[in-house]
């Protein structure tokens, strides 16, 4: 065996003999921090898909119930100061109790109309998608013609001092209005509910998914460190074990043992040096014992 030349050995050997310890536990050591690294990808990809799906549930779904909401609150609000601004009239018996003057309402019908302004740009800045487009154009309509058949007709007759017109055109025109655009306004949120349902349950469904790869990835990869720390201990321990038996063998006095010389690893070095000392040994022991006889 000794005789053999490494190019000879090296062919024969299986691969694992051919690649030092050090280069194995190198190797186990970079697989496992890919794992890990992958692990790492993996659950902070799906936190990025998570929070992007909340956001654009939020943002899609939640802020415009949210600016639908707010609508139809000022849009209550407006009616409401054309009621209290009607209490104005000079001929109510109560109207000297108010002790500031209509502009208040009016005012305040004003303010309310910008901010609607403003919330409706928003809204229009959206893209809430097609299904939703018939319904926003119903509400479009509805809240139109709350404004230009009961709104702001009910404010200019409050303004010209006309209170029993402004009655009639809240009792007429105003309230049935602002009921079809109330009506309306609660179609949109349901649609808009609906479709942040269904975000949230696709978004769970993706959960789910990146859980389970990252679940099964994991144990796959356990199982895979465990096998390979396995091969690599095995690789190891029972090419010490077996040097030590040589070793044991050598001191009772046994110097044919055959001794495998065919790793490239630090153990084969070891047991190729130890062939060697065992052949230096028998050849001392061969020429005591011929000088003795």
């Amino acid at each position: 065996q000794l005789n053999q030349t490494p190019a000879a050995i090296d062919s024969r050997q299986p691969l694992l003999k051919r690649i030092s310890i050090k280069t194995r536990l190198t190797a186990i050591m970079i697989f496992m921090a890919a794992i890990l690294a992958g692990g790492a990808a993996v659950g902070i990809g799906g936190i990025a898909l998570s929070n992007d799906a909340l956001d654009h549930t939020y943002r899609s779904a939640l802020e415009p119930i949210e600016i639908i909401g707010r609508i139809t609150t000022l849009m209550a609000d407006n009616r409401a100061q054309v009621m209290l601004a009607i209490q104005h009239s000079p001929a109510n018996p109560f109207s000297r109790l108010h002790d500031h003057p209509v502009a208040m309402h009016t005012d305040a019908v004003d303010r309310n109309r910008d901010e609607i302004t403003a919330l409706v740009a928003d809204m229009d800045k959206r893209n809430l998608g097609e299904g939703l487009q018939p319904l926003l154009e119903r509400y479009r309509q509805t809240r139109g013609a709350y404004v230009a058949d009961g709104l702001a007709p009910a404010r200019q007759a409050i303004l010209d001092g006309q209170f029993d017109r402004a009655s009639e055109i809240l009792l007429t025109k105003t309230n049935p209005t602002y009921a079809a655009a109330a009506d309306a306004a609660r179609e949109v949120q349901e649609a808009l509910k609906k479709a942040a349902r269904e975000n949230y349950a696709a978004a769970q469904e993706r959960y789910r998914l990146i859980r389970n790869v990252a679940v099964g990835g994991t144990l796959a990869a356990l199982l895979m460190v465990a096998m390979a720390g396995f091969f690599l201990m095995r690789s190891i321990v029972v090419p010490l074990n077996r040097v030590l038996g040589h070793f044991d063998r050598i001191s009772q006095g046994n110097l044919t043992d055959a001794i495998d010389i065919s790793g490239r690893d630090e153990t084969g070095k070891v047991l190729t040096e130890l062939a060697a000392m065992q052949v230096h040994l028998k050849v001392m022991l061969d020429e005591i014992q011929a000088a003795a006889r």
